[in-house]
């Protein structure tokens, strides 16, 4: 799924009112494992006051965003996945209590879905009037969408849990998947004439999530 276009994206996703926790019941298992899209949040327009603080690759001055910019808007997009090597098989019978080592690397460096370089959503050097007006963006994005700004990037966003679970027996062979659920904040640009644009996708890894397949 390609998350640079918009539209696409809000297309393919559909109306979607569950929690992505309960739509991870249903997620079914191939291999090669692929990310599975699960919700997107309603877009919610950026009120022109946090403008000046937006860090836009093309339009870097408050001036060129009035001039050419119909407005700025963000969305979350959850998405649940897994690696190979997080995978283990269990052989019909087996009941034990097993630690398992989960790898968590951001989607978006995984699967390469975002053409454009990954960059801050908010400028980083702020002070002054623009001080508290990056302080009021960052909490708007909090109460909007339950996300915490970070100047972290991608890149960086990749670590090795461990997990102690408990495998029930089963006249079946099995595999174990450990499902990593990520919550992607992405902010578009609508420009005047020329269509939508997205100019930042931010990740972060919310949790881990175990299910059993049976073989």
């Amino acid at each position: 799924m390609d998350i640079s276009n918009w539209e696409a994206l809000k297309n393919d996703m559909g109306e979607n009112t569950g929690k992505p926790l309960n739509q991870l019941l249903n997620i079914p298992y191939s291999y090669p494992p692929k990310p599975v899209f699960l919700s997107l949040s309603d877009p919610y327009d950026i009120p022109q006051k946090y403008w000046p603080v937006i860090n836009d690759p093309k339009y870097d001055n408050m001036m060129k965003k009035q001039q050419l910019v119909d407005s700025y808007f963000g969305a979350v997009l959850y998405v649940a996945y897994t690696a190979p090597s997080n995978i283990q098989t269990f052989p019909a019978g087996q009941s034990q209590t097993t630690t398992i080592k989960i790898s968590q690397v951001s989607v978006l460096k995984q699967t390469n879905v975002c053409s454009v370089d990954v960059r801050s959503l908010i400028k980083g050097e702020a002070s002054g009037l623009l001080k508290g007006v990056k302080l009021g963006l960052a909490t708007e994005l909090e109460t909007k969408f339950g996300y915490s700004y970070s100047t972290e990037t991608t890149d960086t966003k990749e670590k090795t849990i461990t997990k102690t679970v408990t495998i029930p027996a089963s006249d079946k062979d099995r595999i174990l998947v450990p499902w990593n659920l990520s919550k992607i904040l992405v902010v578009y640009r609508k420009h005047k004439t020329k269509g939508i644009s997205l100019i930042c996708a931010d990740e972060t890894i919310e949790q881990s999530v175990e299910k059993f397949y049976t073989l």
